[in-house]
Order: structure tokens, then sequence, then C-alpha cells
């Protein structure tokens, strides 16, 4: 468990007010800020009725539907216990954008992840609540999921899943699936959630996304 009193933040200049000179602010577990692009595809689906206004959900899922490059940018917190294992903290978050129609996803959960070499190799995500503002737009979030691997393998891969419904209960559903990198950073922190300006400003995670990191987080184990 970690324990943190007080956490300050400077929103002016996007960055943490280091708590180095607060021994009881220092955290005990490693953090890896990272993002990278990956080129692939869409497919926009859909079923159910059509819906006045919208339409048909296959045909208006379909409109989505063609090339795309996603963005992933992640936040690990982690511990390796003595058996080799990653523990992950529940603040492990990570977000998505697209670059045709510039949209962000909400933040999501990361499940699980394998870590080498104080860098990411991959990581699982899934979370219930991924459109932004999904009440106001009248639809209903029907989940996120997905795997992202980094290293490893002949190249990254991105898998993800994203559904929701509208009123009529049709499911409107946005699968991705890219290997081709087109840019990649991690930063790795050795004990304090403290990212240089350049990273949090890069992330696109702003600082509310980083205030959903919790001062006191519990760990749940990830697969490795």
């Amino acid at each position: 468990m970690i324990r943190m009193t007080s956490l300050c933040l400077i929103t002016a200049g996007c960055a943490f007010v280091s708590p180095r000179a607060n021994a009881s602010l220092i955290l005990e577990d490693p953090w890896i800020f990272g993002q990278i692009a990956i080129s692939g595809s869409v497919l926009g689906t859909g079923s159910g009725d059509v819906f006045p206004g919208s339409g048909s959900p296959s045909d208006y899922a379909n409109r989505y539907s063609g090339p795309d490059t996603v963005t992933a940018t992640y936040i690990v917190h982690y511990d390796i216990d003595s058996n080799g294992q990653v523990q992950l903290f529940d603040d492990s978050i990570v977000k998505f954008t697209d670059s045709k129609n510039k949209w962000s996803t909400s933040v999501i959960k990361i499940t699980s992840a394998t870590i080498s070499d104080h860098s990411v190799a991959s990581l699982s995500f899934s979370d219930t609540d991924w459109y932004p503002n999904a009440a106001s737009n009248h639809i209903r979030n029907d989940g996120l999921g997905g795997f992202l691997r980094i290293l490893g393998g002949d190249s990254p891969e991105l898998d993800l899943s994203a559904s929701y419904k509208w009123p009529n209960d049709a499911i409107l559903t946005f699968t991705f699936s890219g290997t081709d990198q087109i840019s990649s950073w991690s930063n790795w922190q050795e004990t304090l959630p403290e990212p240089p300006a350049s990273a949090i400003l890069l992330t696109g995670l702003g600082v509310a996304a980083l205030l959903r990191i919790r001062m006191v987080s519990q760990r749940r184990k990830a697969t490795v």
C-alpha cells in the first residue's frame, strides 16, 4: 500500500511539484509513462433496429470503417514480487486517440501487463465506460477491451473492440487492428509519479486523468 499525504499540480506548466523534500511522500514502486502510435484499420458493425435520425446501425457504424492510426498513451504503476510476478496498481491506465476523427476515449483500466527491462512489453485493458459523455450523446457504453503488444513478435500490435448502444438497444461495435508502428516513446520513473512536463503534454491524458491516480492504491496481480 502506498500512502501520499499531499500532491500539488501546477496546471499551467503541466508538471508535478516534486515531493522529494518530504520523505513521507516518496513512493516505493516504479512507474512507466509511454505512448505508441500504430497504423491499421477500423471496422464498424451494427445490429438492431433503425433509429430515427440515425438510420441503420450497420450503415451508421460502417461510416467509420477504413484506414486509421490509433495512439495509445499509458501509465503503468507496478511492483515485482518475490516470485518475479508483476503486481499492478489500480491506477494503471491507458487512453486511445485516433488520427482520422481526432477523437479520444475516456481513461481505460489496464488489467494486466508484462515488463521487460524497465519497459512495457505488452498490456491488456478493459473498461465499461469508454465513450466520454455518453449520456449527453444519447448512447450507453457497452465496453471496450483489447491487447497491446509493444515489444516481442515481428512488430507491435494493437487490437481493440469498443461498443455502445443506441436508445433502442441497437449495438454499434468498432474494432481496430494494426501492426504498423508510427512512433513510440516511454519514460521509466523509479520512485516518484512526476513525469516531465513534456511527457504530460505529449500524452494527451492531461491533469484530469492524472488526478485519477489514487492516493492510496491497492495492488492486483497481473499476468506475466
